[in-house]
């Protein structure tokens, strides 16, 4: 048997948002654990939603810690890292659209912070594996991180006018760069959903952001055929 564990944000757990309902987020009902255990690998589920690269990096010292005893060798890790730090503070732009506002993780610190992670994993006889991000409908994304914030507010904020599209761009560019600096298998989810399908937001649920159970199915399906 193997070892698989995975580490990221809500969108390796698998979490779905509905804007109807009492219970706007939930998981999909992922079969990945049990598709992979029928061929071999254990995998264990370990990300966690909301989780940025910092949070990542607390989650993964515990982990080392407790696999200290470990000998090398021991597995496989998959990262998936970047969504929540490439956003912005929705509330604080809305508050003073005129300041300059930046990413929750400013870029040169989520890539030092990522390659140290990369760095402790292998050191300890991990394999790893990082995944891109997945893109964001930008006009849906807008419409909901604005819902109770005032859009025509946060629309007067200069740092729209490159738009949303690109919000990902950097940190999507650093996990690539990561992943060649540190000789790490890259699983391109961001592929997935901007290549042959006939439009991304057909994979996301109403908040833009979020894949629905159509683009997590994509994304089990690929991690299926990656680790079997």
């Amino acid at each position: 048997m193997k070892d698989l564990y995975i580490f990221g944000d809500s969108i390796l757990k698998g979490v779905v948002f509905s804007s109807k309902g009492p219970k706007r987020y939930s998981l999909y009902g992922s079969t990945l654990c049990e598709r992979l255990l029928a061929k071999g690998v254990v995998a264990r589920n370990l990300a966690r939603m909301g989780s940025t690269i910092t949070d990542g990096a607390k989650t993964i010292d515990s982990f080392l810690t407790s696999h200290a005893g470990v000998k090398k060798s021991s597995g496989k890790v998959l990262l998936g890292f970047g969504g929540n730090d490439s956003m912005y503070r929705w509330r604080e732009i809305a508050e003073a659209p005129e300041l300059e506002h930046r990413q929750v993780t400013d870029i040169d610190t989520f890539y030092r912070t990522y390659s140290s992670i990369a760095e402790r994993l292998k050191a300890a006889g991990f394999e790893v594996a990082l995944s891109t991000i997945v893109p964001i409908d930008p006009d849906r994304y807008l419409s909901h991180v604005s819902r109770d914030l005032g859009i025509e507010r946060i629309k007067k904020w200069p740092g729209l006018v490159s738009g949303l599209e690109s919000m990902h761009d950097a940190y999507n560019e650093a996990i690539v760069a990561l992943a060649e600096r540190h000789s790490a298998e890259l699983i391109d989810l961001r592929g997935l959903f901007t290549a042959n399908c006939k439009g991304q937001e057909d994979l996301l649920c109403a908040d833009g952001i979020h894949p629905n159970r159509t683009g997590h199915l994509r994304i089990e399906d690929a991690l299926a055929d990656h680790y079997s």
